[in-house]
């Protein structure tokens, strides 16, 4: 979804204006509406184009915290996830004969990385 334009309607900022794909919307400050959590994506994504203005410091903050939340899940959720260790066969060039081999799988590989991006965001931020 392109998020573009996202400016408040008001000097109250409970709605803002926003385009969505292409289409002007008005938006309830709203943490249960999913167009809402969807203009706090873009601006942790920091999609280049998204304010219309520098009114939006309040979004900054609330896109802030989510992040941080969603980080902080990810380090306590670590705490009890386990992965399956892969077996590889290997042939071993020097006699040809079968090696073993326990190897991390791609999906423990990119979990590990989102676990340090967290340790590392939760570091910076506190």
């Amino acid at each position: 979804m392109t998020v573009e334009n996202v400016k408040y309607t008001t000097n109250e900022k409970n709605v803002i204006k926003v385009t969505l794909d292409g289409v002007v919307s008005f938006v309830p400050v709203n943490t249960e509406n999913r167009d809402y959590q969807k203009i706090l994506d873009a601006i942790i994504e920091n999609q280049s184009n998204v304010f219309d203005g520098d009114e939006l410091t309040e979004l900054k903050t609330a896109a802030d915290a989510k992040q941080k939340e969603y980080y902080e899940s990810i380090i306590e959720r670590n705490k009890s996830i386990t992965f399956e260790k892969v077996l590889q066969i290997d042939i071993d060039d020097r006699d040809g004969s079968e090696v073993e081999n326990w190897v991390i799988s791609e999906e423990e590989k990119e979990w590990k990385l989102l676990v340090q991006k967290a340790k590392n965001y939760i570091e910076a931020n506190s």
